[in-house]
């Protein structure tokens, strides 16, 4: 999958190191540093969004740890030489912008 450059430019008003890395069949946004609301709480992780589909999901958020109390079905998955984690989380399409996802994807730790 190819991801244009300029579709980062939205990302980085959210998370101002966004960068394309691929591994495998994977092509990966990784969000270094990505800032979020959990609860009454933000939290700081590193993430990566796959907007590919992976595992029956059209697209996923994986994050470096488990978002404590939020998600269920947290899964750990190995890539890019380090463990990832993710929920289950649906209803997050391919059609939207990769912003739109990664926003879809964080409704999962709300």
């Amino acid at each position: 999958m190819n991801i244009d450059e300029a579709q980062l430019v939205p990302l980085r008003d959210v998370c101002d190191d966004a960068k394309i890395l691929a591994e495998g069949q994977y092509t990966f946004v990784l969000l270094t540093g990505l800032r979020f609301r959990s609860g009454d709480a933000t939290l700081t992780m590193n993430a990566l969004l796959l907007p590919q589909e992976h595992e029956g999901y059209v697209t996923r958020l994986f994050v470096e740890r488990i978002v404590p109390g939020k998600g269920a079905n947290w899964k750990a998955y190995p890539f890019l030489g380090q463990t990832w984690h993710a929920c289950s989380w649906k209803d997050v399409v391919k059609e939207q912008t990769l912003v739109e996802m990664l926003y879809g994807h964080l409704d999962a730790f709300v």
